[in-house]
C-alpha cells in the first residue's frame, strides 16, 4: 500500500503467489477517514463493507457482471463523466452462495470516458465528492504500478539471487529499503 501524498510505501506483505491479494487486504487495519483505492482484483463485497464500517471510503471498479440496479442518477457533464448513479445490489448472495454484505446499501457507479477504449466503470461508497475527483483518485492509483516498475528497473528485481522463499523475501525487502533511502535522500 502506498500513501498517495508522499508516494511512500506504508504496508508490504510478501505472500505465496497462490494467495489472492484481497485475502491479505482483509487483514489490514483500516483507518477512519482514509480513502482506499484499488483495482477490481480486490472485488470482495464483504471487505468493501468492512471499509465502510470503519468510516473510510473506497474507489474501485465494478466487475462486468455485477448485478446492480440504478436507484438514482446525478447530473454529469456527459464528456468526461458519462454517468453518475446511485446503485444497489440486486441479490443477497452471489451464485456460489457467499453473502453480499453490501446488499441493501447504496454505492455510486461512475462511468468515465476513455479515448479509444470502453468507459471505465468505477464503484465507490463516497457519496459526497464530485465524480471528477473520484475518477482522478482512481487515475492516481496507477502510481503503485509505476512504483513496482521503478523497483524492477532500478533495483534489479527482475532476477532473484536465491530461490528459497527467504532469499526472495530478503531481496524484495532490501529493494524497498533502498527505495526508501533514495527517496529520503
Amino acid at each position: 500500500m502506498i500513501e498517495q501524498r508522499g508516494h511512500t510505501p506504508v504496508y508490504l506483505n510478501i505472500t505465496s503467489p497462490t494467495v489472492n491479494d484481497v485475502v491479505d487486504a482483509r487483514h489490514l487495519r483500516l483507518e477512519a477517514d482514509a480513502t482506499y483505492v484499488f483495482d477490481k482484483g480486490y472485488c470482495d463485497y464483504g471487505w468493501w463493507q468492512q471499509i465502510d464500517e470503519a468510516g473510510a471510503t473506497f474507489v474501485t471498479r465494478f466487475k462486468r457482471n455485477a448485478a446492480i440496479q440504478v436507484v438514482a442518477q446525478n447530473p454529469c457533464d456527459g464528456k468526461v463523466i458519462l454517468s453518475d448513479e446511485w446503485v444497489e445490489f440486486r441479490h443477497r448472495s452471489n451464485r456460489a452462495g457467499h453473502k453480499n454484505g453490501y446488499h441493501g446499501l447504496r454505492l455510486r457507479r461512475i462511468s468515465v470516458y476513455r479515448e479509444g477504449k470502453s468507459p471505465l466503470i468505477l464503484a465507490t461508497n463516497d457519496m459526497d465528492s464530485s465524480a471528477k475527483d473520484i475518477a482522478e483518485l482512481y487515475r492516481k492509483r496507477w502510481q503503485i504500478e509505476l512504483f513496482f516498475k521503478w523497483l524492477k528497473q532500478n533495483l534489479k528485481l527482475k532476477r532473484f539471487l536465491g530461490k528459497s522463499q527467504n532469499a526472495v523475501s530478503l531481496q524484495i525487502y532490501a529493494a524497498i529499503i533502498s527505495y526508501l533511502l533514495l527517496w529520503l535522500y
